[in-house]
């Protein structure tokens, strides 16, 4: 029977030791790094979603904004409002005319009794 040399033994339970630390190095880096990038991943998600919310809203509020046949309707309906404020304005006119004409003539006429 051939004696078992240790010393030998000792240096391949050694390096099968250090394989096994490796070995477990290894996998702990990768599954920190696939933490790492999971994290990282989800936080750009994060932020896509908020600028697609964002986006959203940008798009309601330009669909809700006047195009120009609306302001040009607008323009048009304040010019007949102008319009029809002078007209107002010019009956007015008139009207206080004949009212400070009456007032005189009532005044004379209480004047003159």
């Amino acid at each position: 029977m051939e004696s078992i040399n240790w010393d030998a033994a000792k240096v391949i339970s050694d390096m099968g030791q250090w394989l096994i630390m490796g070995a477990f190095a290894i996998y702990a880096w990768w599954s920190r790094r696939n933490s790492d990038n999971g994290k990282t991943l989800k936080g750009i998600n994060d932020r896509i979603d908020g600028l697609d919310i964002h986006l959203a809203q940008l798009d309601q509020t330009i669909k809700h904004r006047p195009r120009h046949d609306d302001l040009d309707k607008l323009r048009t309906e304040m010019t007949n409002t102008n319009r029809e404020l002078a007209e107002v304005s010019s009956q007015l006119k008139s009207t206080t005319a004949l009212l400070n004409r009456l007032h005189d003539y009532l005044l004379q006429e209480k004047g003159n009794r």
